[in-house]
């Protein structure tokens, strides 16, 4: 096996056919389809049936003018504070998220160099390296040698699970537990974050994974 990776070339087509190994991003729902969402909300819907019965009393003269006044603002005041602390709370968790992902990097072999890169750099073809600790950086199959993995997020079993050559390896699903320095390549084919396409391969105490789809460079 020719443990060389892709060349700079190779990067870059992989890269231009396959896409960036990144998830795609969904919008932020806007605050005003949130403030919609909030009337849905039991105690906002009793409000506003009371809201109701005290606009049928005013106009009949039963009630004065400022008590359906006082519920519309109560109204607004509960369903609009809590549209724009859920819009701030989810404004914080993605700027949390941004900045756990800005972290992120993978060690791959190219141009028969190992070399640490942003998660999102990884194409299609590369052979990845993982050691104990390291997050699956996308879906792959191990084409040189094995590795224990935490499956606790992907069925709920807490035993570590013994990975080889040809066996898969999901993204951020499993986990390298303990076990020696290993290789992956990714394994499906894609431009959605961590799924791509892979090889075959095997070597003792280390595994080799390809991201990758049909037999592009790297590997022999």
């Amino acid at each position: 096996m020719n443990l060389q990776g892709l060349n700079k070339q190779q990067v870059e087509e992989s890269r231009q056919k396959h896409g960036a190994n990144t998830l795609t991003q969904i919008p932020p729902e806007p605050l005003w389809k949130k403030i919609l969402e909030g009337f849905k909300d039991p105690m906002i819907m009793i409000l506003l049936v009371a809201l109701v019965i005290q606009v049928v009393l005013c106009f009949m003269g039963e009630a004065h003018w400022y008590e359906p006044v006082g519920i519309l603002i109560a109204i607004m005041i509960a369903n609009g504070v809590s549209a724009i602390s859920e819009n701030q709370q989810e404004g914080k968790a993605s700027a949390l998220k941004a900045e756990e992902e800005a972290k992120e990097v993978a060690k791959v072999l190219r141009d028969g160099k190992l070399m640490e890169i942003h998660v999102s750099e990884v194409v299609v073809g590369d052979l990845v390296y993982l050691q104990a600790g390291d997050k699956i950086s996308a879906d792959g199959e191990i084409v040189q040698g094995l590795v224990k993995v935490d499956q606790a997020t992907l069925n709920g079993e807490t035993k570590e699970a013994t990975k080889t050559v040809h066996e898969g390896l999901e993204h951020h699903l499993a986990v390298v537990g303990e076990g020696q320095p290993l290789l992956c390549l990714p394994r499906h084919g894609g431009v959605q974050r961590r799924s791509l396409h892979g090889g075959q391969g095997r070597r003792r105490q280390d595994a080799v994974w390809r991201i990758g789809a049909g037999s592009a460079g790297g590997y022999a």
